[in-house]
């Protein structure tokens, strides 16, 4: 369950600049490891710093979750986190021990974790994904996620203009190339298969049609889809790594 959560920073240093950007630091590289979400507050009490987060699980702000990046600042506070509480407004996360295949799929208007089981359909908090080499991996993750809801929020402010909705429906946009390359790094760090979410067919906000063409066959190589019931897609591409929708709409 996701947390609400203080985290505490008391400086073991005189150094104001190292203090603020030392905060900053390490709240963003929790954010790049999907330990919390990115809205968050912080606030001056006396001689401590004080963040109000929401962690994405109970364990979540433990130091061995850490990325090597928040390790290079850590020395400079004595850490104190506190749960607070349940978050009353996320969903609650995948809580299954095996996971059959992956989905990386952002939904428009969340700040959760994009990595879906395929089984429950439930998000996977980033930071309980296994990692390779390094403890720095879902920097990449993340930042796709951002790029992809700036470009549904430009699709609606723009009147769904062509190249937005190019880059959201079409499987060799260069949006959904980088998705597909992040699933297929997650598909080598946890040995599982992993599918590019691509949300096609989808209807234009505003036009008048309310309806639209379903796909038959993968846009990519043209194969055959392979159909799944119960589970957090509705047809997948094993060949190409991508799932879809029978009909999505942002």
């Amino acid at each position: 369950m996701y947390k609400t959560a203080k985290i505490i920073f008391k400086p073991l240093t005189d150094n104001e600049e190292n203090m603020q950007s030392g905060i900053r630091n390490i709240l963003t590289s929790l954010v790049y490891n999907g330990q919390i979400i990115s809205k968050y507050v912080v606030e001056k009490r006396g001689n401590c710093f004080v963040a109000t987060v929401t962690a994405t699980g109970e364990d979540a702000l433990e130091k061995e979750n850490h990325s090597n990046f928040a390790e290079g600042y850590i020395d400079y506070f004595d850490i104190e986190t506190q749960l607070l509480g349940d978050a009353p407004f996320m969903a609650e996360p995948c809580s299954c021990e095996k996971h059959s295949y992956l989905v990386l799929r952002h939904e428009p208007g969340t700040f959760t974790s994009p990595v879906l089981c395929g089984d429950c359909g439930r998000e996977i908090p980033l930071y309980k994904l296994p990692n390779i080499e390094e403890k720095d991996e879902n920097f990449h993750i993340v930042t796709w996620q951002k790029m992809y809801e700036d470009i549904c929020e430009l699709y609606i402010t723009s009147l769904s203009d062509r190249f937005t909705k190019r880059q959201i429906t079409d499987c060799n946009s260069q949006i959904n190339k980088l998705g597909a390359k992040n699933a297929g790094r997650l598909e080598e760090r946890t040995g599982i298969p992993v599918y590019l979410f691509v949300n096609s067919p989808m209807t234009d906000w505003y036009s008048r049609r309310n309806t639209v063409k379903k796909l038959e066959s993968c846009p990519k190589c043209g194969g055959t889809f392979r159909k799944l019931a119960d589970s957090a897609v509705d047809k997948v591409c094993d060949k190409c790594r991508l799932a879809f929708m029978e009909y999505v709409d942002i």
